[in-house]
């Protein structure tokens, strides 16, 4: 015959280990996700000699898959910090209280950033667009064709300025934060660790 008193005991356990399982497994598919953007964000880096149509088709389509990758790994972070938000009562009442430190990644040089890599790729795309569109009149250096990819690339050049700023400072507070919070990064990589190895 079961001990009624370790009914109660059961069912808190049962319910932080849930809690516990779906936070391991949204930040383990928001992790990969963000890895999979970078990825993709530093293929970026690697595009040259862009003198043939082909060859500009090829880096518009690494920049659409940069930009699905992106808003993919946005989905999945914004899930992450929804669930934690939701049950951040629970979380606390269950000594899961670590994972609720994640939300404070999220100040303003996090939406900074985020804002300013949207834009810089589409101002990416933007310009190989036109580029594939008027690639021989350029080449020549016809107008209007050649000042306005001038102006394109002026606002392509002025976007990922602004990208590599925000990303500096997003990963300066991010330093800083892991500092405040020396525990934290340990327990999110250690969570992780365990959902792979089920």
């Amino acid at each position: 015959m079961r001990n009624p008193k370790l009914k109660p005991t059961s069912k808190v356990s049962s319910i932080s280990s849930n809690l516990k399982e779906q936070i391991q497994m949204l930040a383990h598919k928001s992790g990969l996700s963000a890895t999979n953007f970078q990825k993709a964000a530093n293929g970026l880096n690697k595009i040259s000699d862009l003198d043939t149509i082909p060859k500009i088709n090829e880096a518009i389509t690494m920049v659409e898959r940069a930009q699905l990758l992106f808003y993919q790994a946005n989905q999945d972070g914004d899930a992450l910090s929804d669930f934690i938000n939701q049950n951040k009562l629970q979380l606390q009442n269950k000594g899961l209280t670590a994972f609720i430190g994640v939300e404070g990644l999220k100040n303003e040089t996090y939406f900074s950033h985020r804002k300013a890599l949207r834009e810089y790729l589409n101002c990416h795309k933007e310009i190989l667009e036109y580029l594939r569109d008027n690639l021989e009149p350029i080449k020549r250096g016809q107008q209007p064709q050649s000042n306005t990819y001038n102006q394109l690339y002026f606002k392509y050049s002025t976007a990922l300025d602004a990208h590599n700023e925000a990303n500096l400072k997003h990963i300066k507070f991010a330093e800083q934060y892991s500092r405040e919070h020396p525990g934290l990064f340990e327990f999110i990589d250690k969570a992780r660790k365990e959902l792979r190895e089920k």
